[in-house]
């Protein structure tokens, strides 16, 4: 896939735990907008603010943080603190969304409150 293919891909709820083998944190459900554009993702958002993942720390050698640890950095770091007005879904849970590369914060960010 090339970064210019990704906007013709609609907004798609994963499943939950389908991150990762770990389950969510149980108050959290993400919103992912193009399966297999992993290589692409900057960032995770809720509610409007955006989390980057940390990049390849060429001192210490630390690698590029993985998409499901910066997934799991903003469920805690900004999940708790959202306002009762952020989207969630059915079940309440807070909708995240994944940033890619070359589109606009917004275009993934969920806009109703129930999980789409």
């Amino acid at each position: 896939m090339k970064p210019e293919e990704l906007s013709r891909f609609k907004i798609a709820v994963i499943e939950r735990g389908g991150i990762n083998k770990e389950n969510l944190p149980p108050h959290v459900t993400v919103g992912i907008w193009a399966a297999g554009a992993s290589e692409f993702v900057t960032g995770c958002g809720f509610d409007g603010t955006v989390l980057q993942r940390m990049p390849y720390d060429p001192i210490t050698g630390t690698p590029a943080e993985s998409v499901d640890a910066c997934v799991w950095r903003a469920a805690k770091q900004l999940v708790p603190s959202l306002p009762a007005t952020a989207p969630r879904d059915t079940q309440g849970r807070a909708v995240g969304y994944l940033v890619y590369a070359g589109l606009s914060e917004d275009h993934c960010r969920p806009v109703s409150t129930d999980g789409s």
